[in-house]
């Protein structure tokens, strides 16, 4: 089982009212985490576990995820709804107007071998005008809908890309590039007069290598990055090595601002907005 690295609960927080809230859950590469917001959408708990270093990613180990579950007191209550975000490669888009659902295994195996038992799921990402196919273990989704009955799965990149999408139409015309980063993970997106012309997810080891990744999607889009806007979420600091060669190269960079429509309470905005933008763009996501 994880150890609990952050621990909030609002003065708002009342575990009589679990069932007025949703739950939303996010499996990252090396952590569990979860929200509990109310009807207006104002966060008054956030609790997130950490594991550490270990052989396979977290959204892997079916055995530590159903150990939180059957420990953590307040998971086993009932919500008014749940939702679940899935970390994860391989991952692909398919324009919707090509998608056929009866063909979502070949989507997926031009890209990597599948997991052992894997279930494929597709996000219909709406307005973006594409899905999200994913591959996950069967055993882990079924122990998921096992403790949470009804509830909805999602991967973190089409959770992001919508985010992402409404900040690329606030920009304006032209193109931006968004960044989210995980554990030796970077989820890269780039947009272009609101529509997404990339995505994909890249595994890291360095800045170096990080800034390798963000360079190469501006290259292969034949972007010029001293006037291209970058949007950075994660936990990720300005003073880490990371965005401090990010602001070499990069003129236009600013952290993803805390949705408007989230709520925040006085524990919670003690910490950066963009820490847990994939929590935030979880319980946004339509």
């Amino acid at each position: 089982m994880g150890k609990i690295s952050i621990d909030i609960s609002e003065d708002s927080y009342s575990k009589l009212r679990h069932q007025d809230y949703e739950l939303s859950i996010l499996l990252g590469v090396d952590s569990f985490a979860y929200a509990l917001s109310d009807e207006r959408r104002q966060i008054v708990a956030l609790r997130e576990y950490s594991f550490e270093q270990q052989d396979a990613p977290a959204w892997q180990e079916t055995s530590a995820i159903l150990s939180i579950i059957q420990n953590d007191k307040r998971l086993q209550d009932n919500f008014r709804s749940a939702r679940i975000g899935l970390s994860g490669r391989p991952l692909t888009l398919v324009p919707s107007r090509l998608y056929n659902p009866l063909e979502k295994h070949q989507y997926l195996l031009h890209l990597s071998a599948l997991p052992d038992h894997a279930e494929i799921l597709a996000d219909d990402l709406g307005e973006l005008g594409c899905r999200g196919l994913y591959a996950l273990p069967a055993p882990l989704l079924g122990a998921l809908r096992q403790g949470f009955p009804g509830c909805r799965f999602m991967h973190l990149s089409s959770a992001l890309l919508q985010s992402w999408r409404k900040l690329a139409e606030a920009a304006g015309s032209g193109h931006c590039v968004c960044l989210h980063l995980q554990a030796g993970e970077l989820i890269l997106a780039l947009f272009s007069n609101g529509a997404v012309q990339l995505c994909n997810t890249y595994p890291y080891q360095s800045a170096e290598d990080f800034l390798y990744f963000v360079l190469l999607g501006l290259h292969q889009q034949e972007l010029d990055n001293n006037l291209t806007p970058v949007y950075i979420s994660g936990k990720l600091l300005p003073e880490s090595a990371i965005y401090t060669l990010l602001a070499r190269y990069f003129r236009q960079m600013q952290f993803m601002p805390m949705p408007a429509q989230i709520a925040a309470g006085d524990q919670l905005s003690q910490n950066p907005g963009h820490f847990y933008a994939d929590l935030f763009s979880l319980m946004l996501a339509s």
